[in-house]
C-alpha cells in the first residue's frame, strides 16, 4: 500500500521550496542591480579559505564603508550583462565570476 499522504506533503514541501527559493533570487537580483547603479566601483575578490568568523570580521570592517555580497555566479552575471549598456566597463568583469567569489 502506496501512503499517498505523505507523497503529497513532500511535493507540496517541494513546491514550496522551490517558491522561496525564486523569491530569495529575485531579491539577490534587485539588490545586486540596486548596488551597481549606485556604486561606480565594483571589486571582485576571492573567497577561498576564508573562514565564516573571518568573513564576519570583514564584514563587520566595511560597515559603513562599504558593501560585500556574496552570491550565485551565474546570477550576477544576468544581472552585470543589464547593466552592460549603461556602463560598458561591466562587460570586463563578466568573464572573472568563476569559483568563490564575492
Amino acid at each position: 500500500a502506496v501512503n499517498l499522504t505523505t507523497s503529497f506533503r513532500y511535493r507540496k514541501v517541494n513546491r514550496r521550496f522551490k517558491m522561496v527559493s525564486r523569491e530569495k533570487k529575485a531579491s539577490f537580483m534587485e539588490r545586486f542591480s540596486g548596488l551597481i547603479t549606485k556604486y561606480d566601483k565594483i571589486i571582485l575578490v576571492d573567497a577561498d579559505n576564508v573562514s565564516s568568523r573571518q568573513m564576519g570580521l570583514i564584514r563587520k570592517s566595511l560597515r559603513g564603508h562599504a558593501e560585500l555580497i556574496m552570491g550565485k555566479n551565474t546570477i550576477m552575471r544576468k544581472v552585470l550583462r543589464t547593466h552592460v549598456a549603461e556602463k560598458p566597463q561591466l562587460a570586463e568583469l563578466i568573464p572573472q565570476l568563476a569559483g568563490n567569489l564575492g
